[in-house]
């Protein structure tokens, strides 16, 4: 299956039908006999058309074609058509690519963040402490205390409550800390 949009400005019009328009997006398949193509438009509430290769050809050559990874998201049910995935991208791109930055949206299909060193579980959270510290740009001992309280590891030889408890206390002692340095008893 391969994606195009119509980018022609004259209207594509087969046996007295209207087959695509500019800016149409159209999915494009193998028919099931040689030598026929099966053509959705999404665009027209994805009707479709059963076009000879020599007609798909005429057409081809005023489409271009859809980046690969869109046809993934086309074929999420919750979204109409390419369209609309479009639209999301554009009107969002500025979140997509702060999540990016931030480590929540990965761009290749590994990252460091899908794993752990040591007994810690953060890698099975979307949102991580680091992404937290990066985002509001928190000092060492607010990081700390973050990184705490989303912190669910058992300490060896401790139950459950008491890996908590220390946590906690552990946050009491940092916040005195900085208590202490925002005092100016630096």
């Amino acid at each position: 299956m391969l994606l195009y949009t119509y980018k022609n400005s004259e209207d594509f019009v087969y046996r007295d039908v209207t087959i695509a328009t500019l800016g149409d997006d159209l999915r494009v398949e193998n028919g099931p006999t040689d030598g026929l193509y099966c053509v959705t438009n999404l665009s027209q509430n994805k009707r479709q058309h059963r076009l000879t290769e020599d007609i798909w050809a005429s057409i081809r050559d005023r489409c271009t074609l859809v980046d690969p990874t869109d046809i993934d998201l086309a074929e999420n049910e919750d979204l109409d058509n390419i369209s609309n995935i479009r639209e999301f991208l554009n009107i969002n791109s500025e979140t997509i690519n702060k999540l990016i930055n931030l480590g929540i949206l990965k761009k290749t299909s590994t990252s460091c963040r899908d794993y752990n060193v040591g007994k810690s579980n953060y890698s099975k959270h979307v949102i991580q402490p680091w992404a937290i510290w990066q985002d509001y740009d928190l000092n060492p001992w607010d990081a700390d205390i973050v990184k705490r309280i989303l912190r669910t590891k058992s300490e060896e030889g401790l139950t459950e409550v008491e890996s908590r408890t220390l946590d906690y206390q552990k946050i009491v002692h940092i916040c005195q800390e900085r208590i202490r340095q925002l005092n100016g008893n630096v």
